[in-house]
């Protein structure tokens, strides 16, 4: 009951002060090519001992003190969502986000998802965009604005998995709402766009299941290193 309150308190104020929200079909005319990000990860990640890949896989999804976590995490992430993907197991559409003081858009969950697709073969694939009048983004031909609540949430739905909400200030005031908002998006430089209307993105995702999806992938680096050794 919570999260439909979430989702519906959400959904009228972001109406009431003239957000709109898209589906667009996200291509390399969006979205920059993962080519060289993939090359880097998986060239430093074939290089890892086997034995820091092995500890990795079996240390507890919230220990992130090891050496090399991040290339350890982002590899064997793309290559888990790989399988997820031939099996239709992902259950979310993710999220596009622009950054106009980059000139950039980028997807959450993360450029490991946009990784997986491509290697699988997705030159294009389905994302959400929340709108706000500040973002400056031009609709791109390959975009639907979804009109209703309804048409929101079966947009992000891939398959029969209730979404977990979490909403948080788009451009923060408060030192509590600037700590929420860092918390959840480190990427999101909000000091770059001056406002004084109270815009909220709101972000789906397993919830509480995250962590057993976190320990799964951890799981998979040691098949992907063996596979790009050779072994």
């Amino acid at each position: 009951m919570y999260q439909k309150t979430l989702l519906n308190k959400w959904w009228l104020a972001h109406k009431a002060h003239g957000g709109e929200v898209w589906k667009v079909k996200c291509d390399t005319t969006i979205l920059d090519s993962p080519e060289n990000y993939i090359d880097k990860t998986f060239e430093q990640f074939k290089k890892l001992p086997l034995e820091d890949v092995i500890a990795f896989s079996e240390a507890e999804v919230t220990d992130n003190s090891m050496e090399n976590r991040e290339v350890l995490e982002d590899a064997s992430k793309i290559h888990y969502l790989r399988h997820c993907i031939r099996e239709n197991k992902l259950n979310f559409v993710p999220q596009l986000l622009h950054e106009p003081w980059k000139d950039r858009y980028r997807i959450h969950p993360g450029s490991g998802r946009y990784a997986a697709l491509w290697l699988e073969g997705y030159k294009e694939f389905d994302t959400i965009y929340i709108h706000f009048i500040e973002n400056n983004f031009t609709t791109p031909t390959q975009a639907t604005e979804l009109i209703t609540q309804d048409e929101f949430t079966n947009a992000i739905t891939l398959r029969d998995v209730e979404p977990y909400y979490e909403t948080y200030f788009a451009f923060p005031k408060t030192a509590k709402e600037c700590r929420n908002t860092l918390n959840m998006d480190r990427e999101w430089q909000w000091h770059h766009i001056p406002t004084y209307i109270p815009w909220k993105f709101i972000r789906w995702s397993e919830g509480p299941e995250f962590l057993n999806y976190k320990n799964s992938w951890r799981s998979y680096g040691i098949d992907l290193w063996r596979t790009l050794n050779g072994l």
